[in-house]
């Protein structure tokens, strides 16, 4: 999260960051490290994600919520604010990487309205624990879009799943250090 946070740090929007992540004993030691690194950090149910991000969105009066996962530290901050920037042009209501970009690059947007009826009509635990699966899943519902990549790079991999995962990250910000500046 840390890494992750340092490349956000350059996006117009790295102010209104909130790091939302289970409540519970487990992560008490992650709240507390990540509480004092000075960061938002904020917690909400451990199962039901899409309840989590939508309490806390709707406590913080977003308007907009760009979702990142933690499992992608390598995530590029010029990404995020094309996505921001597309979406907000295009009025839609969600807007996510396609299936070119590197896996662990992706990212996605929705309005607050858009959060809302989904947390409100999903009814499956699946729906529940995955925030947008709803939304993928009634896309008939809702105007959305995908912001393309112009290369694949489908196939290469920079997300944090398995042990393999992080010594690959480890090696690669070893090999490129100025990837966190």
């Amino acid at each position: 999260i840390e890494i992750m946070m340092d490349r956000l740090s350059f996006s117009k929007f790295s102010k209104r960051i909130i790091i939302a992540i289970p409540n519970n004993k487990k992560n008490t030691k992650l709240y507390n490290f990540l509480k004092n690194k000075g960061y938002n950090v904020q917690t909400g149910d451990e199962k039901n994600v899409l309840k989590r991000f939508y309490i806390i969105a709707k406590k913080n009066r977003l308007k907009n919520i760009i979702r990142l996962t933690s499992d992608c530290p390598l995530i590029d901050f010029k990404i995020v604010d094309k996505l921001a920037n597309t979406f907000i042009k295009k009025k839609i209501d969600h807007l996510s990487t396609d299936k070119n970009f590197a896996e662990g690059l992706d990212c996605e947007i929705m309005n607050f309205k858009t959060l809302t009826k989904v947390y409100k009509e999903a009814k499956f635990s699946s729906e529940k624990e995955h925030v947008t699966l709803y939304l993928r899943n009634n896309k008939n519902k809702f105007k959305i879009n995908k912001l393309k990549s112009k290369k694949d790079n489908s196939q290469i991999r920079l997300t944090l799943d398995e042990k393999r995962d992080f010594y690959l990250i480890k090696k690669i910000i070893k090999k490129f250090p100025k990837i966190l500046k």
